[in-house]
């Protein structure tokens, strides 16, 4: 059975898609759609739906709940992800943003302080090593800072240091070269007066470097200034400023010195090394290179019980010759090296040296910056550079002819009395009055000596020699001294115009005075020995192993005769004091003091002694005669001026009765010039 469905009254059925509003009292108002049913072109019928208002409105306030609710759980959804990515974004970042602010304000102790293993951290960790090295880097500014500062302030005491002036010396001309390295280094040299007639030439290196190596230089300067005054000994001197600095010189820093003490009267040099590099002597005349290398310790070391400063330092004398060059230097000069690490070296130097030895020292100095210059190329320089040259301009015997002729112009001329131009020229009085007399009788001959004074070579071996020597032991260790002079004496060119006991004291100075030192030197330097030498040195090794280690006998025997030697000359030189506090003037002691020289390898030390003992007492027996016999002696003459003089001579003291002592017979500057060249052919070559 088919129903047809029939529309609720008041609904137009021809509506489709459009909602109509009845009323019903089942339902009350219901809104009502009609929709047409269609396929492929084909209309199959309508579609009739009915809903009530209220269902509706119930419908749509329910949506509202839950939209309500959805939306209340959304907003607290959001403000959790707001919370959550604030905290792991946000804060993170502000926590950057802090530290960085922190960090541009110089605040670089505190660490930014971000946890967790994302970005925000590998951040963070870059930020906070970034503040360590901003940290390094400043602390290294600050450092760098200090240390310019006190570089700066080394520098300027290093300048304080140095001499403003440079001695006048009659005689010697003297120059100097100093450089300052990129480091403030310590090297120093300095001019002290002694006395009136002596002078200290010094030339020291500290080890240390900035402000401690310059306050020990001041303290080295301030005790050789102090402690040079009146001392005329070398090793005195510094004897005196070891035990002043020692004391105060920081662990691990030392001094090395080269002290000269020039007496500018005799025109001889006295010096002595604390651990310094060698003095070099050239002699044109010979075209001679010397290595003055004295035995010393550095000062401001603090020895071992039972090692004394004193004992392990010496002294040695040398007369200088017109045209003889002293060159002290530090190691700034052999070791300064160009672009391609190539130091300048020692050859190179005594090449420079004998090549330019005819210049002036002013001359010398400035060809040799120039030369220096050259090598280095610009490049920057880890140690200081310092040089004293020191030329001889005249012989002794010129030097005292000018000083006697300019003493005769200063009384007689110049009206400068007695007592005061003798004091000025270190003279006393009764020299004066000595060679005015010559004078009178003779003219300018009568100024000279009689016999002229000649310089000896230093009693050493030659640069050469020294490297002949050393060049034999590395093929030969087994020669001894003997050997080594027959050797020299076949290299010709008169590298054997020396003394055994010349070279065996040069042996002593490089440790080679033994076999086995000389074969251990051999074997480092002069590479394989053959089976011989090896065999031998097995032998010698065997037996100083097994032989317990004393001295070397001939090393010891050397050590005595060198003490007991030293002891003669320091006796010797107490009674040529003796003879001028006697009142025997200094040509005449001077005369006497040559004479003993002379005699020092023909007498022993006990006649020497018993002769001076002689000369004094005849001394005093002289002058207690003239005394006594009313006859004015020369000794008595220092106190004496002209006005005195014809005072006597108007009481009736006649000047005639002074014998004049050593009054020389004439002689003219032709034999006094032949004189000269002959003492200078008497000189070996090199």
């Amino acid at each position: 059975m088919r129903t047809t469905y029939q529309a609720p009254e008041g609904i137009d059925t021809s509506l489709a898609g459009e909602a109509q509003l009845f009323n019903t009292k089942e339902y009350g108002n219901t809104y009502y759609v009609v929709e047409d049913i269609n396929y492929q072109d084909n209309r199959y019928g309508k579609l009739h739906i009915g809903f009530g208002e209220d269902r509706l409105l119930q419908g749509i306030a329910q949506s509202r709940q839950s939209i309500l609710l959805i939306a209340v759980i959304a907003m607290i959804a959001v403000l959790g992800a707001v919370y959550w990515l604030s905290n792991y974004f946000v804060q993170p970042i502000q926590k950057l943003i802090e530290g960085v602010k922190r960090i541009g304000k110089g605040d670089l102790d505190s660490k930014i302080a971000v946890e967790g293993a994302g970005e925000f951290s590998a951040i963070a960790e870059a930020f906070n090593e970034m503040r360590v090295k901003f940290k390094e880097a400043q602390a290294n500014m600050v450092e760098q800072e200090r240390m310019r500062k006190e570089m700066q302030v080394a520098q300027d005491i290093q300048h304080t240091l140095l001499p403003k002036n440079f001695p006048d010396i009659e005689g010697f001309d003297i120059a100097t070269i100093y450089r300052a390295a990129k480091d403030v280094g310590g090297d120093y040299y300095d001019f002290v007066w002694i006395d009136e007639r002596t002078l200290g030439i010094v030339v020291a290196d500290v080890s240390g470097k900035g402000v401690p190596g310059s306050l020990v230089m001041t303290m080295i300067r301030t005790a050789i200034r102090l402690e040079s005054r009146g001392t005329r000994s070398p090793v005195e001197i510094l004897c005196n400023v070891n035990e002043f600095v020692t004391e105060d010189v920081r662990k691990g820093m030392f001094v090395t010195i080269f002290l000269v003490v020039i007496d500018t009267q005799q025109r001889k040099i006295s010096f002595a090394s604390a651990g310094h590099n060698p003095m070099i002597l050239y002699r044109k005349d010979d075209d001679k290179t010397f290595f003055l290398n004295p035995k010393g310790i550095p000062l401001g070391i603090t020895l071992p019980e039972g090692v004394n400063f004193e004992d392990n330092l010496v002294s040695e004398n040398v007369k200088l010759k017109k045209g003889d060059m002293l060159v002290m230097y530090t190691d700034g000069i052999t070791e300064a090296m160009n672009p391609k690490k190539l130091q300048y070296g020692m050859p190179r130097f005594l090449e420079f040296i004998r090549d330019n030895s005819d210049l002036s020292p002013d001359e010398f100095a400035e060809k040799f910056q120039d030369d220096l210059n050259g090598f280095t190329q610009g490049a920057e320089q880890n140690d200081d550079i310092t040089m004293v040259v020191i030329k001889e301009k005249m012989e002794v015997d010129e030097y005292l002819y000018a000083q006697r002729k300019k003493l005769l112009e200063m009384v007689d001329v110049q009206k400068i009395p007695v007592g005061e131009a003798c004091r000025q020229l270190g003279f006393s009085s009764s020299t004066y009055y000595r060679y005015k007399k010559r004078f009178e009788l003779y003219g300018d001959e009568g100024l000279l000596n009689k016999t002229l004074r000649v310089d000896d070579s230093p009693t050493q071996l030659t640069y050469n020699q020294r490297n002949l020597v050393l060049e034999i032991i590395r093929k030969n260790p087994e020669f001894g001294p003997t050997r080594i002079k027959r050797e020299l004496e076949t290299a010709g060119n008169g590298a054997g115009e020396v003394e055994e006991r010349t070279i065996y004291a040069e042996l002593v100075r490089l440790r080679l005075n033994t076999k086995r030192q000389r074969y251990e030197f051999s074997k480092r330097w002069g590479g394989a020995l053959t089976p011989q030498q090896e065999e031998e040195y097995l032998k010698i090794s065997q037996r100083s192993d097994q032989t317990p280690q004393t001295v070397d006998r001939s090393t010891y025997v050397e050590q005595i005769k060198e003490s007991i030697q030293r002891q003669e000359e320091t006796k010797l030189a107490e009674f040529k004091d003796r003879l001028r506090e006697l009142g025997v003037d200094d040509d005449r002691t001077d005369v006497l003091s040559a004479m003993f020289e002379e005699m020092e390898g023909q007498v022993s030390p006990e006649q020497l002694r018993l002769l001076f003992d002689r000369v004094a007492g005849r001394v005093k027996a002289l002058d207690h005669d003239a005394e006594t016999k009313n006859v004015l002696s020369i000794a008595r003459l220092e106190s004496i001026d002209e006005k005195q003089w014809e005072k006597r001579a108007e009481e009736g003291i006649s000047l005639e009765v002074i014998k004049m002592p050593d009054e020389p017979e004439p002689m003219n500057f032709d034999d006094y010039e032949k004189k000269l060249t002959q003492g200078k052919g008497k000189e070996s070559t090199d």
